[in-house]
């Protein structure tokens, strides 16, 4: 008789609904599309590439400010010592507003990009390496900054970065495959056109620092005079 009340009321329950997997669930939540068409999966992952890129940044910023230092003997003659130090500081803001520059460059750019994939996290890296080899470079063209191989050497530094970076671009813009469909196409080629003047800046100096390697420096302050009439010349379009 027992048995058989069991029965019934199994029979009138019916069968008890399964629990649906935690992995499951948390795979399912992280494939929601937010408002802005991107899963909360590339979302996550876009941040933290992001934060990684901000962290290298930040400490090859610091690494340049290493190079400067005080001799032993400095308080015999602190301001003879400061002056001596002058291409060190001069180098140290030259180095700053540039990595400062990329990194601005590449948030702006990163608000347009949606989705990644390997191909772009890897190119993202070699970015991020020639970034932090920069405080290298910074400390030989301090130390030797009369000689051309220090300057060609902190030039074709600074080209190597302005390439991968301008790779990062328009392996992203290709075909809008990793960008907001919605970004205009003169936004993504004013945007190229502003990642191509560094580089080729850096790279029309070689030849000229092998004649004149302080030429070669005034020569890297066309940067901002061109960027500046790139931007005035989106905005008058």
């Amino acid at each position: 008789m027992r048995s058989r009340r069991r029965d019934k009321r199994r029979n009138r329950t019916g069968p008890r609904p399964r629990l649906a997997d935690s992995a499951s669930i948390d795979e399912s939540r992280s494939a929601e599309p937010d408002a802005s068409g991107t899963s909360k999966r590339d979302t996550i992952g876009l941040e933290r590439l992001l934060f990684f890129n901000d962290a290298v940044f930040a400490i090859a910023i610091t690494l340049l400010v290493i190079d400067i230092r005080l001799p032993d003997n400095a308080g015999a003659d602190l301001a003879g010592a400061l002056r001596d130090l002058a291409p060190n500081f001069a180098g140290f803001v030259f180095s700053f507003l540039v990595i400062a520059l990329y990194w601005i460059t590449h948030h702006h750019i990163f608000q347009y990009i949606r989705d990644y994939d390997h191909q772009l996290i890897w190119i993202n890296v070699l970015f991020l390496m020639s970034v932090a080899f920069l405080p290298f470079s910074t400390s030989l063209i301090n130390s030797y900054g009369d000689q051309s191989l220090a300057v060609i050497f902190y030039a074709l530094n600074m080209v190597v970065i302005g390439v991968i970076f301008m790779l990062l671009w328009i392996h992203a813009v290709y075909r809008g495959r990793l960008i907001d469909p919605a970004t205009p196409h003169a936004v993504v080629r004013q945007a190229t056109l502003r990642l191509a003047i560094v580089p080729v800046v850096f790279l029309a100096s070689v030849p000229l620092a092998l004649f004149s390697p302080n030429g070669a420096k005034l020569f890297w302050l066309l940067i901002p005079v061109l960027r500046h009439f790139v931007v005035n010349r989106r905005q008058a379009g």
